[in-house]
């Protein structure tokens, strides 16, 4: 049930989030963005309903399907033309990055801490980089 309303919000965000980001701005997207990803990682913390997952899952598809294509047009947006591969590329490499050393990293501290110390970190980090997009992050 996660996956399948992970990917269904994904797809949905997908159909409005560049329309908004472009009538209104970078941070009106990408902070509540993080914002949801926060929250949703809280949830986990604290979820003990299979409802509640499904929860997350619809919540941070959203988030998901609003962030990647956001990021991308940011990313772009400050680039030169010429420099637009180069830049993609290594917006993609560093996703990569983190998708793959993530999960290692914060299986360690799970290991160590548990999965709800995990979940509550992951919500800090993700509210951090919210407060310092909305304070610090362009437009």
């Amino acid at each position: 049930m996660f996956f399948l309303l992970y990917a269904a919000g994904s797809l949905v965000a997908r159909l409005f989030a560049g329309r908004i980001q472009d009538q209104y701005g970078d941070n009106v997207v990408v902070v509540p963005v993080f914002a949801v990803f926060a929250a949703g990682m809280a949830t986990v913390a604290v979820a003990d309903t299979v409802w509640a997952f499904a929860l997350v899952g619809l919540f941070t598809g959203l988030g998901f399907g609003c962030l990647l294509p956001s990021l991308q047009a940011i990313l772009i947006s400050r680039t030169t033309p010429a420099q637009v591969g180069v830049a993609t590329s290594t917006f993609f490499l560093i996703l990569d990055l983190g998708t793959g050393v993530g999960p290692v990293l914060l299986g360690l501290f799970a290991s160590a801490a548990g999965y709800t110390a995990m979940y509550w970190l992951s919500a800090a980090a993700y509210a951090l980089v919210a407060g310092f997009r909305a304070v610090w992050g362009r437009g």
